[in-house]
């Protein structure tokens, strides 16, 4: 009942546009719909943030292209959709993307991924940051929340979806999200901001980025303070778990996902001469946090987790199509769990890339990369998790080759090959055709087959322990092999109008060899179980004009383990939820008098069932969100300030309880509805 009604809100809102279309003069030409367009583009900076203009994209092939010559589906938040959204937390402010499934687990752990497939530590969608991998070394997984990272220094978030390896490597599985932040001279001033909301949760965010024709830099510092579920919520919580051959009586208890953070990022830009640039930066975060249980080991003091990422970069242009890129960047972790496991990780990678245009309309990229991986680890206790502590390499070769064999075809190829020192060789690949239907590229067609594979990470083939005096044991991995994933795509991207976009993006995904864990003989072991098969679309309408921005989406995304017994469990056990197969969601962003702007986000999510065993944990019931914010622009003599009010999660004082795939014990409602404040200043 309640989403029929939101989505009326939004088919209410939508009516003018779809009449303003059809009664559109059908005789119009493809030009004089291209010039109403570069009507409504022009003006200064404020007002095309509210216009829907075709985005550049760089994560679908490496290199800057048109989003309308993609190879693969991508989607893009900007600055602007994270900024009025109101939202300090990447993961929710990603759950609004077609295609993404997102849970959460608590107030510090999320489940999140393209396309389904998705857990706390689950490694198959690949996170980036301006390129390179920032996910856990050890245990994979996004990690948003321990990254030293501001969201206003954000540019842009690419979402890839769909098999992404052939341009990123191993574990671009689902897709691929990539985060691209500002430049020092795209936000030079001092920016500030702080806000808070009915949970007494505070977070505090401050900038200074300045440049001239020699050198640029930017510092940023952030500090967050959240509160647990049971404080947000003034309640306790009773412990549950539903697993019958366990008998652990109930008891009372208070969460502790509480989360205390401060980081800080700094970049530095020379510029050596009009062609060659030396970038460099730095950054560090600190996160205490409550602990949680895990495989029934109750939390007794907080966790500690400390980030450091660094990265040096020459780029030399040898003019506009050709490009020369060296960089090496680093990623080193720290991580204190004290009733589970003691560990740090250095990451270290060295990686060139060669952009090439030789001939007329034939682009090429091409490049390699080396990376090594350390992990270590103090031995506190005997029920400790044990990790295989060796040095991990790997070697990878890309290539991306687009040839424009007609104004209005283009063929598009990408290779990656890549050695790991685990499992062995492997590859990933996509073929693409790209055909604009018409010479003014109002409709484009494209058609993709692709091919990526997952690597098993240390904490799936070299992590043990032992629970309950050995009863309950998580043995080492046997001899694991790589996940596989075909795909065949097809999808539109066309203009309906100067002011109404559309695209449409459907799929069939052949997985094999998928990993997931059993319980053979007193313990859970990982393990090449079988095959899976996939296939759904997502399509997106996109309404914009001077008074409003509209985007609403729907997508069905479905996902078919292979039907056979394993162990005792009926199904194979991915270590994941399954994406949920119907979701759809919109966002309205409307500029108002006086100044204000106010953002509509609403989400619409089915449910989500779990891999893991016969009944570990509830399954995930489908859920509505709606988000509502509510900004004011003032101006106090040469400072830009701005003034945000809003609720999040307006219909649920709660989240439903869900469990990951080692805390099946002390589950719990995680905070809904809350309402918040924020003020920004610029100068």
């Amino acid at each position: 009942m309640k989403i029929t009604l939101y989505f009326g809100i939004v088919l209410f809102v939508m009516c003018p546009a779809v009449l303003c279309a059809s009664i559109a003069d059908p005789n119009a030409s493809a030009s004089d719909m291209q010039d109403d367009w570069s009507d409504i583009t022009s003006g200064d900076e404020t007002e095309k943030l509210l216009f829907m203009e075709i985005p550049m994209v760089i994560s679908a092939s490496r290199q800057e292209q048109r989003l309308d010559e993609s190879s693969i589906p991508v989607s893009v938040i900007t600055a602007e959709d994270i900024h009025y959204s109101g939202l300090t937390n990447l993961y929710e402010v990603l759950q609004f993307v077609p295609g993404m499934d997102m849970l959460t687990v608590d107030r510090n752990r999320y489940a999140l991924s393209v396309r389904g497939l998705h857990d706390t530590w689950s490694d198959r969608t690949l996170t980036l940051l301006n390129g390179r991998v920032a996910d856990n070394p050890a245990f994979g997984g996004s990690e948003f929340l321990r990254l030293p990272l501001l969201l206003e220094d954000i540019k842009q978030v690419e979402v890839l979806r769909g098999p992404s390896g052939s341009a990123w490597g191993a574990n671009a599985f689902n897709g691929a999200i990539n985060i691209i932040t500002k430049t020092p001279q795209e936000c030079k001033g001092v920016f500030m901001s702080s806000g808070a909301n009915l949970f007494k949760d505070n977070y505090h965010q401050l900038r200074w980025a300045e440049g001239n024709d020699k050198w640029a830099w930017r510092i940023s510092g952030r500090y967050e303070d959240m509160v647990s579920s049971s404080d947000a919520l003034d309640r306790w919580f009773i412990s549950a778990y539903q697993d019958p051959s366990i008998n652990i009586p109930q008891f009372p208890y208070r969460s502790q996902d509480f989360r205390r953070s401060h980081m800080f990022d700094t970049e530095l830009y020379h510029y050596l001469t009009e062609d060659t640039t030396l970038s460099g930066g730095l950054g560090y975060s600190k996160l205490f946090s409550g602990g949680y249980d895990v495989m029934y080991d109750f939390p007794l003091v907080d966790n500690l987790h400390e980030t450091l990422r660094s990265f040096a970069k020459l780029e030399h242009h040898f003019d506009e199509n050709q490009k020369f890129t060296l960089q090496w960047y680093g990623n080193f972790c720290y991580n204190d769990w004290p009733q589970q496991v003691r560990y740090k990780t250095s990451e270290n990678q060295l990686e060139a890339q060669f952009d090439l245009a030789l001939v007329e309309d034939h682009k090429s990229t091409f490049g390699g990369s080396l990376r090594l991986t350390d992990v270590e680890q103090d031995i506190v206790r005997p029920t400790d998790m044990m990790l295989n502590e060796q040095r991990e390499k790997r070697a990878g070769a890309f290539v991306v080759d687009r040839w424009k064999l007609t104004d209005q075809f283009s063929i598009e190829s990408q290779f990656y090959g890549e050695y790991y020192s685990e499992v062995g060789g492997d590859w990933a690949g996509r073929v693409s055709g790209i055909y604009a239907v018409d010479q003014d590229r109002n409709h484009v067609l494209r058609l993709s087959g692709a091919k990526s594979y997952r690597t098993p990470l240390t904490a799936l083939w070299g992590m043990s322990m032992s629970r309950w005096s050995g009863w309950l044991n998580l043995r080492e991995g046997g001899d694991l092999s790589n996940e596989q994933i075909w795909s065949v795509e097809a999808g539109y991207l066309g203009k309906l109008h100067p002011k109404l976009t559309w695209r449409l993006d459907t799929y069939w995904q052949d997985y094999h060899d998928m990993i997931g864990f059993s319980y053979i003989g007193y313990g859970y072991q990982a393990f090449n179980q079988g095959r899976a098969e996939a296939y759904g679309a997502e399509t997106e309408l996109i309404f914009h004009d001077d008074w409003i921005k509209v985007s609403c989406w729907y997508a069905f995304n479905y996902f078919v383990p292979e039907g056979h017994f394993v162990a005792y469990d009926r199904y194979q056990k991915v270590r994941a939820y399954l994406p949920s197969k119907h979701k759809a969601g919109a966002t309205v962003r409307m500029p108002l008098p006086e100044d204000f702007t106010l953002n509509l986000n609403m989400k619409h999510s089915g449910l989500c069932e779990g891999r893991y065993g016969p009944s570990w944990g509830p399954r995930p019931r489908p859920f509505d969100r709606v988000d509502l914010a509510l900004s004011k622009k003032v101006k106090l003599g040469d400072v830009d300030g701005e003034f945000m009010i809003g609720v999040s999660d307006m219909f649920n004082e709660t989240e439903e309880t869900i469990a990951d795939q080692i805390s099946p014990l002390l589950m719990h409602d995680t905070p809904g509805r809350t309402y918040f404040a924020s003020m920004s200043f610029q100068f």
